[in-house]
């Protein structure tokens, strides 16, 4: 029994190739602890859902040559992560699924399998990144324009998880609706034909915050006509 086969690296929903079972149903919104979710066709647990696994190789393009336990390039930038979590689509949930991120970067979707050989063997385990405990503490900054309050409350939630520094982003002279209407829209579709830099009510610095601190910068605004704000683009040219 290969183990691509074993671990269903060919449907595209999981077990029995929809969007059914109780890996899915009831969706949960956090992790649980193992065996939780129904065994796969082969009896084996933990293969799909719950959490994506991280995988030893470096993330690259698959080699089009046929070969037999591929170990990927020698070095890269992204760690391979192989089938989906909790939060993902149904068409993830599989061990085929393939997706990348940087190794020193926890993610809550994203475990480890834990297993061992069939005999005993001796040696030691040594990392070949030893440079991530080094990586200090980043520091980020979210801002955001927000029009109708969806971005406003998308901007605290992410800043209650990440604990980032926050700065909303206000024109002097508001729009005449706080709500979704035609007069509202009409001014902004006015402002991005004549590209429109409005002043803003107060710029980072005028709030204690210096910019060139932020390792990263958020920046949220509500999408109009495929493009950013005026608002966002006078903060953007300021």
């Amino acid at each position: 029994m290969t183990w691509d086969k074993s671990a269903n690296c060919y449907n595209a929903y999981g077990y029995n190739n929809n969007a059914s079972g109780s890996w899915i149903n009831g969706y949960l919104e956090h992790t649980v602890d193992v065996n939780n979710y129904v065994a796969n066709a082969y009896g084996l647990y933990n293969m799909h859902g719950n959490v994506a696994e991280w995988v030893w190789d470096w993330y690259s393009n698959y080699n089009t040559s046929v070969s037999s336990n591929p170990t990927g390039v020698a070095s890269g930038n992204y760690k391979v992560v192989k089938g989906g979590g909790w939060n993902d689509f149904p068409k993830h949930i599989r061990s085929a699924y393939r997706s990348a991120f940087p190794a020193n970067v926890p993610l809550y979707n994203i475990g480890i399998r834990l297993v061992r050989n069939v005999e005993n063997v001796s040696g030691t385990v040594v990392s070949i990144d030893n440079t991530i405990s080094s990586v200090s503490p980043a520091k980020t900054l979210i801002v955001y324009f927000s029009q109708t309050g969806n971005t406003d409350g998308f901007a605290k939630i992410i800043q209650k998880v990440a604990g980032a520094d926050i700065f909303r982003i206000e024109r002097v002279i508001p729009y005449s609706a706080t709500h979704n209407s035609q007069g509202l829209y009409a001014e902004a579709l006015t402002e991005q034909r004549q590209n429109t830099i409005p002043e803003l009510k107060l710029y980072v610095e005028d709030v204690g915050l210096n910019i060139n601190e932020y390792d990263t910068i958020l920046l949220g605004y509500c999408n109009w006509w495929a493009s950013i704000p005026a608002p966002v683009r006078t903060f953007l040219t300021h």
